[in-house]
C-alpha cells in the first residue's frame, strides 16, 4: 500500500510539472510570435532561433534573427535597441508568463538577441552579425585575408553596453 501511495505521489508531481511546462511554453510561443511579427513589419528581420534558461522558472529568453541585406553600425544599433524594447514589452506585459519569471520586470540583462546577415558574396568590412547578452552588445565584421591569415575571419569590430547604445539611438 505504501508503494502505491508513493507511486501516486510521484505521478501527481510529474503531471503538475508537465502542466507548468505546457503553460510557460504556451506563453513563450505567444511572446515569440508577437515579437516576430513586429520585427518583420519594422525591419524585415526573420526569426532563425529561440531559446532560454527555464529550469526552476524562466531566467532568460533568447531570440535570433537574420537579415538578407547589409546594415550599417547605426542601423544595427537602432535594430537591436528597438528589438529589445519590443521583446521586453511583450514579455513583461504577458500575464500568462509572469508567474514563471524569476525576475520581474525582465530587463536587457535577462534577454539575449542575435542577428545574422546573409548576403551573397558579402564584402569584407561589412557587419556580418551583432547581438546582445547580459546588457552588452557586440558588432562583428568579416576581415579579408592578409599576410598573417589565409582566410577571411569574423572579428568583433565594436562593443558597447546596452545603455550606451540606447543613449546614442535616442540622440540620433
Amino acid at each position: 500500500m505504501k508503494k502505491i501511495a508513493i507511486f501516486i505521489g510521484v505521478l501527481i508531481s510529474q503531471v503538475s510539472c508537465f502542466h507548468q511546462q505546457a503553460q510557460d511554453d504556451k506563453a513563450i510561443n505567444q511572446i515569440i510570435t508577437e515579437t516576430k511579427r513586429e520585427m518583420e513589419d519594422l525591419f524585415g528581420a526573420r526569426v532563425s532561433s529561440r531559446g532560454g534558461a527555464c529550469l526552476h522558472g524562466i531566467r532568460r529568453l533568447s531570440l535570433g534573427f537574420y537579415f538578407e541585406r547589409n546594415l550599417s553600425l547605426e542601423e544595427a544599433r537602432a535594430v537591436i535597441v528597438k528589438c529589445s524594447d519590443v521583446f521586453l514589452k511583450n514579455i513583461n506585459s504577458n500575464p500568462l508568463i509572469r508567474p514563471y519569471l524569476v525576475t520581474y520586470p525582465f530587463t536587457e540583462n535577462e534577454i539575449s538577441l542575435s542577428f545574422s546577415i546573409f548576403v551573397p558574396k558579402q564584402r569584407p568590412g561589412l557587419i556580418t552579425s551583432f547581438g546582445c547578452c547580459l546588457g552588452k552588445i557586440d558588432y562583428c565584421i568579416r576581415e579579408a585575408p592578409n599576410e598573417f591569415r589565409r582566410y577571411e575571419e569574423t572579428v568583433i569590430m565594436h562593443k558597447e553596453t546596452f545603455d550606451e547604445a540606447r543613449r546614442i539611438v535616442e540622440h540620433e
